[in-house]
Order: structure tokens, then sequence, then C-alpha cells
């Protein structure tokens, strides 16, 4: 079974990874716009590592002006 994740109109089959290199992974894709198109992603990842720092903060930092620390944490 397949693991997608939907970002917009953009379903990724993250069980499918078509390359690997030092900045991310390439997954492939599929587009609720354009049935007939066989398409990829390259998730970057600084991005995963972005994502995960953020869910950690805010799950010990539950507070109103966490994403402004944050984007003062991430600037630094």
């Amino acid at each position: 079974m397949a693991s997608n994740i939907k970002v917009s109109h953009y379903s990724i089959n993250t069980d499918e990874i078509l390359g690997k290199g030092s900045y991310g992974i390439v997954y492939a894709c599929q587009s609720d716009n354009l049935k007939n198109k066989d398409l990829c992603v390259k998730v970057l990842l600084i991005l995963i590592r972005l994502f995960l720092i953020r869910h950690k903060f805010l799950k010990k930092f539950n507070c109103l002006n966490c994403s402004k620390k944050l984007q003062i944490l991430i600037q630094l």
C-alpha cells in the first residue's frame, strides 16, 4: 500500500523513491489537474529538518508567540 502525502493538488508517493542525493529525495507524484503526466518532486532535506525542529519546538513550547520565536531561532 502506497503512502501518499497531499500537497495542494499534488499527491506524493513516498514509497516510490526515484532518486536520492545530498540535498534531498526525489519521489514520484501525481497531479489532480494533470492526469496523463508522469511527475516527480524533490523534497529538500533541509525542509524536512526545519519541519522536525518546528514540530519539536511547538510541542515543547505551546504558546501564542511560538512562530515568532521559532523564526528568530532559525535565522540565527
